[in-house]
């Protein structure tokens, strides 16, 4: 898991690039900490880095929006969109050709209504009612409702969940590649040598190397986040979670070692939600569902925090 919190990074350059100014400065000259690499490299990666940061951003913005236009369109609830006509289907088509009728008795079952299920249900009852008006004359309606106008609703859904596929499977897992990639906050083995995070480790070495005896040195500033705790490492929460038609679900079991948690904290993407516990007792475990959180991929961040919004727990996932 990275280090440095995406809202911290260009901070975290910003802070950097100050410092090397003051440097260049007292060297007299500017510095490269490699042939070809000086403080204005550094600034160009950091500018590339807060506009994939923009660019993320504004996507993730676009799948809230656009899973919402979808599941307006089906209907979040049997009285809306689609789903709110179709519950209709079954009652008038017994009511026209009669409850024994082959057609009536076979009427799709729109089972459990999940953003995954949307196309397959509508292109059931898109079968059926083609079906039911090639025997009926006239054609079979829900009122003012047609069969086309139902074809026309699935293509419409169908289109606006192929882009929240694209955004989801595509664009945004590979912008937030590109943007860890850049900025490196990963393990030193799968780290590139022309990360963010290298260039300013080894700008850290050089300046302690360069200006040993003088103030310069001493005040560096942070790169990585201290521990919370002086003892080490934070302990660990396990939690899973699924995806909700609006949100997802989150369960965890409060570590012994986390006693002073209070609230549950969730990240994905530029997204933060925070909830308070109910349950904050070591041992104990809860779900918490979170409305607004859309999901890419994997959950970004999960961690257990004090009253005072101090982290004393970490996430890791654990679907088992």
């Amino acid at each position: 898991m990275a280090r440095i919190p995406d809202y911290r990074r260009l901070v975290v350059v910003d802070n950097h690039l100050g410092h090397w100014a003051q440097a260049n400065q007292i060297n007299g000259e500017p510095f490269e900490i490699v042939p070809g690499f000086g403080l204005e490299q550094l600034r160009e990666l950091r500018n590339q880095l807060r506009d994939l940061q923009d660019s993320i951003g504004v996507m993730e913005m676009q799948l809230i929006v656009a899973r919402a236009d979808r599941n307006a369109m089906f209907g979040a609830t049997n009285e809306q969109g689609v789903w709110g006509r179709l519950k209709h289907y079954k009652p008038l088509l017994k009511a026209r050709l009669g409850s024994r009728n082959p057609l009536a008795r076979t009427v799709p079952a729109i089972g459990r209504v999940a953003p995954k299920h949307f196309n397959r249900i509508l292109q059931a009852f898109v079968d059926h009612w083609a079906e039911v008006n090639a025997q009926v004359t006239p054609a079979f309606t829900l009122g003012p409702y047609t069969l086309a106008m139902l074809q026309a609703e699935q293509a419409a859904l169908a289109e606006k969940m192929t882009a929240i596929s694209q955004l989801e499977t595509a664009l945004l897992p590979l912008a937030r590649e590109q943007r860890e990639q850049l900025f490196g906050d990963e393990a030193e083995e799968v780290r590139e040598e022309t990360s963010i995070v290298s260039r300013l480790l080894l700008y850290r070495a050089i300046v302690r190397a360069m200006f040993a005896t003088q103030p310069i040195a001493d005040s560096l500033p942070d790169l990585f986040p201290a521990q919370s705790n002086g003892a080490g490492r934070l302990p660990t929460v396990r939690f899973n979670y699924h995806p909700l038609a609006n949100g997802i679900e989150t369960w965890h079991e409060v570590p012994a070692e986390a006693g002073d948690a209070q609230m549950a904290y969730v990240r994905e993407g530029g997204l933060e939600e925070v909830r308070t516990l109910k349950q904050p007792t070591p041992g104990s475990v809860e779900v918490i569902e979170w409305p607004n959180v859309s999901l890419v991929d994997e959950l970004d961040e999960f961690e257990l925090r004090s009253m005072n919004n101090l982290t004393v727990a970490r996430g890791t996932h654990d679907p088992s």
